[in-house]
């Protein structure tokens, strides 16, 4: 075989190879750019030198499927490879929808210099950095979502989510005090436990599951893990 031969079948096995690796990573994160410089719907070249594409303005990776990119909802901006509430809007929780607020948003920081206004007119300076929420609640579901309702002082009002909660983890030791446990199996996210025998510890659209006969540890997991009602293994979520 001649020298110009040899080279010929080098240089396609070295095109069908990249070409190749390009079709799995396009399988896999849809953010390979093809040889022609071409990106998919909604995907433009990154900045850098990494020949990969980016989601454009707008949109956001689509965590469901994995691949390719989606649009972010109405009111709302991407940010970091997220969709959050554009200015002067806010969501409740984070499976409502970006509702425009008029006065203070909940969790904005709050002093006296910087007063709090409807609908969160209440300043919580009993927490640092102090912010803006509601008062008056009787039980963690009057807040909104992975929020708790302190009691423990004069004025109830609702605090914001554990520090920690949702981190991901690969053991117990790399969670905080307030979401302790490393839930290592499926989520790899830390979260509460220990709540038998104080359920309020479980945050708003959390219930506490005694799983210790299969675990051996009490959880707070979310209204969603429920079926029928029933916690994994067929128990009743424990309540006060």
């Amino acid at each position: 075989m001649n020298r110009a031969s040899l080279l010929l079948q080098r240089l396609v096995r070295a095109r069908w190879s990249t070409a190749l690796g390009c079709a799995a990573l396009v399988f896999a994160l849809s953010r390979c750019i093809a040889e022609d410089g071409a990106c998919g719907p909604h995907q433009v070249p990154s900045d850098d030198e990494t020949y990969t594409c980016k989601c454009d303005r707008g949109y956001v990776m689509d965590e469901e499927r994995g691949y390719g990119c989606i649009a972010c909802k109405a009111n709302e901006t991407d940010s970091d490879g997220e969709c959050i509430c554009k200015p002067g809007y806010a969501r409740p929780d984070e499976k409502s929808k970006c509702e425009k607020v008029e006065g203070s948003v909940i969790g904005s920081d709050c002093s006296e210099e910087q007063p709090c206004t409807d609908p969160n007119p209440y300043c919580a300076v009993s927490q640092s950095p102090a912010y803006c929420t509601t008062q008056g609640c009787s039980k963690n579901d009057d807040c909104p979502s992975k929020w708790r309702c302190d009691k423990s002082g004069a004025d109830a009002f609702c605090k914001k989510p554990p520090a920690g909660l949702g981190d991901t983890c690969s053991t117990s030791a790399d969670c905080g005090k307030e979401a302790p446990f490393c839930e290592s199996f499926m989520t790899h996210t830390c979260i509460i436990n220990n709540c038998a025998t104080q359920p309020s510890l479980c945050p708003s659209q959390l219930v506490c599951c005694d799983l210790s006969a299969l675990i051996g540890e009490s959880l707070c997991v979310d209204n969603t893990a429920l079926a029928n009602g029933a916690c994994p293994g067929g128990s009743k979520p424990v309540t006060e």
